[in-house]
């Protein structure tokens, strides 16, 4: 592959292909040892933490920074990310209020956002708060968006990565929540210049819905 023109679709297929693997793995391991009753949550955890050096890896090969040229931010970087942080959290809880009072969960299961809040507390800080939304955000907002500026216009690669972004998560009530939620990241991956401020918002909304459901359970 040619590291100056590269394809989003490469590290999507490497996503599905490890996360596939892993899970069938820990899933045949339950069955046989009975060892593992969170077994989504191990598994991507041990995706993500697999995922997370080869995609800073490819990053670093394919020379793609969140932006090509240096940004001048009328603001310095602290205040960037502390409003990255208070968003996530914000848009996390207002997602959470509005499913409650529209009753999207009546109409739509989610089963496996289910079977990670059943972990254990910790383990769900781990990998929901911590590993996973670095390895997203250097998948979609790294590898994807910047293979994918790099053929069309900003807007529409932003807005092609926050379809893929949605479409992926899977069940239709994370996707209505993960399109708009792109979108929030690609507009802070802009304003900022960099991935740190959509990492630490997509963790900061992480930890957001974990700490409302474990205070509710």
């Amino acid at each position: 592959m040619d590291k100056n023109n590269p394809s989003a679709i490469f590290p999507i297929l490497l996503w599905l292909l490890v996360s596939g693997i892993i899970m069938a793995a820990f899933q045949a391991a339950a069955e046989k040892t009975g060892a593992f009753t969170d077994v989504d949550t191990a598994a991507a955890g041990a995706a993500s933490a697999l995922l997370i050096p080869a995609y800073v890896l490819m990053l670093r090969r394919w020379k793609l920074p969140a932006y090509p040229i240096e940004r001048k931010r009328p603001l310095s970087r602290g205040p960037w990310l502390l409003a990255a942080g208070g968003a996530g959290a914000v848009l996390s809880l207002l997602y959470g209020w509005l499913t409650a009072k529209l009753h999207l969960s009546e109409y739509f299961t989610d089963d496996v956002q289910q079977h990670f809040y059943s972990a254990p507390f910790w383990q769900q800080l781990i990998v929901l708060c911590m590993l996973t939304p670095v390895c997203e955000e250097l998948l979609f907002r790294g590898l994807v968006f910047g293979s994918m500026r790099r053929k069309i216009s900003g807007w529409k690669a932003a807005v092609f990565t926050s379809v893929l972004f949605s479409v992926l998560h899977g069940s239709p009530i994370q996707m209505l929540y993960a399109f708009p939620m792109g979108l929030v990241l690609q507009a802070f991956l802009h304003m900022e210049g960099g991935l740190e401020a959509p990492i630490l918002l997509h963790i900061c909304a992480n930890l957001a819905s974990v700490l409302t459901e474990y205070i509710l359970r």
